[in-house]
């Protein structure tokens, strides 16, 4: 996070403006002052002039969103809605959203989101996973996607390793393989999406140590989340 912190800090003095206080925000998140971290940039994004730049904008409320997310706060919905208004093709927080429904138990409203975008293998997972909690059949789409995982193993090209573990312990029921993958995955990607579904894998597989690995890591970097129902004693 001190590297993170020196990159926002490069990047602001070239491009100052809401992309750089949204990376600002995000490393204070991270680092013990998340609800600081969601003022600073909501008082960045009412008093700019973003209407000149939507790009900067998007980008802002999409780090609200998962700012609110982290702290427990319904306005996550609001900015994540904000952000697809002004760009419906954003997938990052079109998943996010989805995700974030799912942990609401609102899986027909997350089912909404992903219609359509079954191409994109983590809508497509998350897509599955909303059809399992609202008690849909739909066997030939799970099959599809078992497939389509299949071929990526057997080409040697599963790239993302976050979207393999997920499916593998949200739909196909195998915690100790989908924490195999979400280990792996956590080595190179440690957003929120990834340190959850770690520890949601690791608990699921009976890893204790390694989850209690997870929550030292947390605790040493003074980081809380709301999503993360499992670093609770």
């Amino acid at each position: 996070y001190a590297g993170s912190q020196q990159a926002c800090e490069a990047f602001a003095d070239d491009y100052p403006g809401l992309i750089a206080a949204s990376c600002f925000a995000q490393v204070d998140a991270r680092t013990g002052q998340a609800r600081a971290a969601y003022e600073r940039l909501s008082r960045a994004v009412h008093h700019s002039r973003s209407t000149r730049d939507p790009v900067s904008r998007a980008w802002a409320e999409g780090t609200l969103a998962s700012l609110a997310a982290q702290l427990g706060l319904d306005a996550a919905q609001t900015h994540w809605r904000r952000v697809l208004v002004m760009d419906p093709g954003d997938l990052y927080s079109r998943a996010l959203y989805a995700d974030w429904l799912l942990q609401q138990d609102q899986p027909e409203a997350a089912l909404s989101l992903t219609q359509g975008y079954e191409q994109v293998d983590s809508l497509a997972v998350l897509k599955a996973i909303a059809l399992k909690r609202s008690q849909q059949d739909d066997r030939d789409f799970e099959q599809r996607l078992a497939q389509r995982f299949a071929e990526a193993r057997w080409r040697g090209n599963l790239l993302h390793k976050r979207d393999y573990a997920r499916y593998l312990l949200d739909v196909g029921q195998q915690p100790e393989a989908a924490f195999r993958y979400a280990r792996l995955n956590w080595q190179s990607q440690r957003e929120p999406l990834d340190t959850r579904l770690l520890l949601r894998a690791a608990t699921a597989a009976g890893e204790t140590s390694a989850r209690q690995d997870l929550v030292d890591w947390l605790a040493d970097n003074h980081q809380s989340d709301a999503r993360y129902p499992e670093t609770t004693p």
